[in-house]
């Protein structure tokens, strides 16, 4: 086991509701872990940086938005593998699965996680149908390093539906499929994302 401290900061503009359209969203943390059995401690830090944009609203005041978000984490210190970054799956980096994006080491080549990630979304969503339906095409890129620097960046570009059901409550449910245009040979891809009560 292992236990820390974290201090959290944010500054959020955006507009209330579950459909963002205007503001921006600004979040910077830092998690000390602290030192346990066979364990040092060692600090992460993360931020992400939200804008969204409303950039056409037709004559049943639905609107077309546009999301562009910049994530980044830095880990210092002897770090244990569970603790570190991973890429992949929503969001994250679609077009790859869930945690296959990563350093990687032994026999196995097993995923081990970074110390670095630097990852970014460009993301224009549209109704299709009242609010209960949406739909959107994105781009994303980044990269989880086991240091600060930029080897292989992770590309991919997709489409997808966004869809909030009255049974479900305000519960809503994302299905994107995305195709990776940049990867790494040992990069774990899925084509197809899916994620229950995600947020926009």
């Amino acid at each position: 086991d292992v236990s820390s401290l974290t201090l959290r900061a944010q500054r959020d503009t955006t507009n209330p509701g579950l459909l963002k359209y205007e503001g921006t969203r600004t979040t910077l943390q830092w998690e000390s872990f602290l030192p346990a059995m066979g364990i040092d401690s060692f600090q992460k830090f993360t931020g992400s940086f939200d804008y969204y944009l409303s950039v056409y609203q037709d004559l049943l005041d639905r609107r077309t938005v546009l999301n562009l978000s910049l994530t980044t984490g830095y880990i210092t210190g002897d770090s244990v593998f569970w603790e570190r970054f991973y890429g992949g799956g929503i969001g994250s980096l679609r077009g790859f699965a869930f945690r296959g994006v990563s350093p990687r080491s032994g026999q196995a080549n097993d995923a081990i996680g970074g110390e670095f990630l630097l990852a970014g979304t460009a993301e224009l969503s549209t109704p299709i149908y009242r609010d209960l339906f949406r739909g959107v095409i994105f781009v994303d890129v980044g990269t989880v390093e086991s240091s600060v620097t930029l080897g292989t960046i992770r590309s991919a570009i997709g489409l997808g539906v966004r869809i909030t059901l009255p049974i479900f409550g305000q519960v809503p449910i994302a299905v994107d499929y995305a195709y990776p245009l940049t990867s790494d040979d040992a990069d774990d891809t899925q084509r197809l994302s899916f994620s229950l009560g995600f947020t926009p």
